[in-house]
This record gives C-alpha cells, structure tokens and sequence, in this order.
C-alpha cells in the first residue's frame, strides 16, 4: 500500500552542462542532494543557503576587529564600517533573501 509521502514517480529532464553544474552547486550550497534541491523548487519552495564555517569564521573575526576600532574612528568610518559588516552578512550569511528575488514565482497557466 502507498502512503502519501512515498515517492513512487519519476521526472526526468534534459539540462547543459553548465545548468547541471549550477544545480549540482546550488543543491550542495543548501546542503541537499540533487532530488531534494529540485523537489524543494518544483515544489515553489526557496532552499535556503547553508553558509559555510570558512563564511562564519571570517565574519566573526570582522566583528572583532569593528568593535575594537569603532570608538576609536569617526562618525562617518563607523557608518562605513557598519556597512560592510551588513553587506557581509546579508551576501554571505543570509543570501537566501536576495536568491529568494531571483527566482521566479512559478507559472501554473492559469
């Protein structure tokens, strides 16, 4: 007997090399197996991307070092150091919110 969530279907598409690539990529950066990544989309879900501990690691370092020079700076170098620490974060840590904007909504022709 079938229970709901037992998959018993197959899709099969024909992609580039390259459009595997980026595939292979982005399910890996999301820490999913290539099915998952594409069950997840297919399904109008956005994975959200793992960052890695190299990411974590150099942002933690980048927050040492603005906390021991911000009150040491002017008004105008703590704004720009505030900047990159955002910029960091929200490309590096968060990119999910910016991949969200690109992909598609998707289209069911209605």
């Amino acid at each position: 007997m079938n229970s709901k969530n037992e998959k018993t279907d197959s899709v099969y598409v024909r992609v580039t090399p390259d459009e595997k690539r980026k595939i292979v990529s982005n399910a890996a950066q999301c820490g999913l197996s290539v099915s998952e990544f594409l069950r997840q989309r297919g399904a109008g879900f956005a994975p959200k991307v793992i960052p890695n501990d190299a990411a974590e690691g150099f942002y933690d370092t980048l927050c040492e070092l603005v906390d021991i020079c911000y009150e040491q700076v002017d008004f105008l170098t703590q704004q720009k150091l505030m900047r990159v620490l955002n910029d960091y974060e929200s490309d590096y840590l968060n990119p999910e919110e910016e991949v969200e904007d690109e992909w598609l909504p998707q289209d069911f022709g209605l």
